[in-house]
């Protein structure tokens, strides 16, 4: 009869917190600021602070020049998905897929944030993904949001590392 929607999430999702998305959220508007105003001296010390592999940091940072080149800036971005977070030496670490739209066009983009225990954020990693990585997500999003119309109420119900959803 259609009344309501039921979904087992992606392997490995993880739902955020409250205060888990407003640490986030601010702290990926820093990112893009940053990466906006051309300030990449403040991106490397904020990946020194999350990786701790100078190595690696000058690789982030030549590809996130790369891409702002190639795709433009950021216009807007939507979280995607968000993994079961990990801890390391303390720290809990955050690995998220955005949808972003870049002056380009829309791609998929990773991004990968250290939460220390006084809740900093620092970045550890930013990726822009294939474009066929994207398609399959987009394509997911717009399915959900479909459904999401359809039955606007909704019930999560967290498992180990995904969560079940209950739209009605």
């Amino acid at each position: 009869f259609e009344l309501f929607h039921m979904e087992l999430s992606l392997h490995n999702t993880y739902q955020l917190t409250a205060i888990e998305r407003g640490l986030i959220e601010g702290a990926v508007q820093r990112f893009r600021g940053r990466v906006k105003d051309g300030k990449f001296e403040e991106i490397r010390h904020d990946l020194s602070i999350g990786r701790r592999d100078a190595y690696w940091e000058e690789i982030i940072l030549i590809d996130l020049r790369a891409d702002t080149t190639e795709l433009g800036d950021p216009i807007s971005w939507n979280l995607f998905n968000c993994a079961q977070p990990q801890i390391d030496q303390g720290n809990t670490i955050y690995h998220l897929d955005y949808l972003t739209t870049f002056t380009a066009g829309e791609r998929l983009e990773s991004i990968i944030l250290s939460r220390d225990p006084n809740d900093h954020m620092s970045l550890v990693s930013a990726d822009i993904g294939l474009p066929e990585a994207t398609q399959w997500r987009i394509a997911e999003r717009d399915r959900h949001s479909e459904i999401s119309k359809k039955f606007p109420r909704e019930i999560f119900i967290p498992l180990p590392d995904r969560y079940l959803e209950i739209r009605y």
